[in-house]
């Protein structure tokens, strides 16, 4: 019997507050609103629920966001009337967001119960981290309970004071690419247009900012490249730092490599089909606030149609997502030399690129909506019966 029925008759009253509805997103969402007197609190007001027919029986509204010093785009002041109401239980996301902080003063006001829900692993150096540090430490400490994402988020939890038996782990999920069809004649249309026939691809796909470190892989590829002339490098994305990307492969005097541009959405698995490799190749920038991977869907996406993935330690999810030289390899962050040395090991050896894909899809079921929504039941069951 789901905790939502048997833990309390009285079905207790759930406000979660999140950015948006992401696709990602949708099917715990899906699961919440069915099992739970559960209502979503949009952050960012972009009403992007509407666009999924799911949401058509969710409870939720879009709040009407306001530019304020210190936050990002998740500041609205309509939220504190809503968490007046008569709720029981307070789901809250972001330890840096506005709804977290509004939400905790308010939860021990009027003694709602707090939950935390958070993918944050990693604390930025900037002033306003630094300021508002504190303050999250607090909020964690207090809390009822905590779900992360991850177990590096669960970690974090942790040195930031939370009782490890209120730490719940709901992993993060994405969109299963294995159930999207795909046409073999426009697959062998885009080889050839790409010209990567007969040639081992390396698939870099994200924005191209400084962090995500493709400075890094670009530096890898011209000692992959020199052992083997038929790799082949695709970078799909756009950002402030493409330029810069751009110049360093000319510097380096590289051949096989090919930038996209933005990839649209209902392309996206074409691409991933056609590599033999997926890296993320991210590192540590703690001058900025994003200072990290927070965790790396894209990893969740290429294993799910069975692909050997490179990642550093810069990357939340490749902690849980990859299991040395089974799947692929977590390797040390802003060191081009080990991520070349790994990725010539996958093209070298026909066999390993084989059982890693395998791997691959067998890793990612347990990142399923159902394991993520699990990880809300136990917290939730956990703050009922306190």
């Amino acid at each position: 019997m789901d905790p939502a029925s048997s833990d309390n008759c009285m079905k207790p009253k759930i406000a979660l507050l999140h950015s948006e509805t992401r696709s990602y997103r949708v099917p715990l969402f899906d699961l919440l609103s069915k099992n739970y007197d559960i209502t979503f609190y949009f952050m960012y007001g972009a009403g992007w629920s509407k666009q999924y027919p799911e949401s058509k029986h969710w409870k939720y509204k879009d709040m009407k966001r306001i530019s304020m010093i210190g936050y990002g785009s998740d500041f609205s002041s309509g939220i504190i009337f809503e968490l007046f109401k008569k709720y029981d239980i307070i789901i809250t996301s972001g330890l840096a967001s506005f709804a977290t902080h509004a939400s905790f003063l308010i939860a021990k006001i009027t003694g709602k119960k707090l939950i935390l829900w958070d993918e944050t692993w990693d604390w930025p150096h900037t002033f306003w981290a630094k300021f508002a540090k504190p303050y999250a430490k607090c909020i964690v400490r207090h809390a009822d309970a905590c779900i992360a994402a991850g177990t590096r988020a669960r970690d974090l939890y942790i040195q930031f004071g939370a009782n490890p038996k209120k730490v719940f782990i709901a992993p993060n999920v994405a969109l299963d690419f294995s159930k999207y069809p795909v046409r073999q004649d426009l697959l062998r249309k885009m080889k050839r247009d790409l010209g990567i026939e007969n040639k081992k691809v390396i698939l870099y796909l994200s924005r191209i900012v400084q962090y995500k470190g493709l400075d890094y892989l670009i530096k890898a590829f011209q000692i992959i490249e020199q052992k083997d002339p038929g790799a082949f490098l695709l970078v799909g994305g756009d950002g402030a730092f493409r330029g810069f990307c751009e110049q360093l492969a000319k510097d380096l005097r590289i051949k096989n490599i090919r930038f996209l541009g933005e990839v649209p959405h209902d392309k996206v698995h074409y691409y991933y089909h056609l590599c033999d490799v997926f890296v993320l190749p991210s590192r540590h920038l703690y001058t900025q606030n994003e200072c990290s991977e927070s965790w790396g869907l894209v990893l969740n996406e290429v294993m799910s149609i069975g692909k050997p993935v490179v990642s550093t330690t810069a990357v939340a999810g490749a902690y849980d997502l990859i299991k040395n030289g089974k799947n692929g390899y977590l390797v040390r962050e802003k060191n081009s030399d080990i991520l070349a040395e790994k990725i010539l090991i996958i093209f070298e050896n026909n066999q390993i690129s084989k059982v890693m894909s395998q791997n691959s899809k067998k890793i990612i079921r347990s990142f399923s909506p159902n394991e993520q929504y699990k990880g809300f039941q136990e917290a939730i069951t956990l703050v009922l019966r306190s």
